[in-house]
């Protein structure tokens, strides 16, 4: 990878990935409103929050996926358990409403 120490190319680059950021942002809401539709389904259907084999068939996926783009699959698994037990979170005030 070239560096160059040229301030222009920085703010190239910091805009790239405050685009990136703003995707980010968009697909957390998207995965949000879908995973509001699973809690009222398993209120519905009186499911428990946590899918245990579901989790880890997902979590597997993810490290599959981090391990395909040269991603610390340690850094993503963070990443998605924040927003896994945030989904928990949301799915349990649903199914107490």
């Amino acid at each position: 990878m070239k560096i160059n120490n040229n301030s222009s190319d920085l703010s190239t680059i910091r805009a790239q990935i405050d685009r990136v950021n703003s995707q980010i942002i968009k697909l957390l809401a998207k995965r949000y409103k879908l995973s509001k539709q699973v809690a009222h389904y398993k209120k519905l259907h009186k499911l428990p929050i946590l899918d245990a084999e579901r989790e880890e068939e997902m979590f597997k996926s993810i490290i599959k996926q981090a391990q395909e783009a040269n991603l610390p699959p340690d850094y993503v698994v963070q990443v998605f358990r924040l927003i896994v037990d945030h989904t928990y979170q949301q799915e349990d005030r649903i199914l107490q409403d």
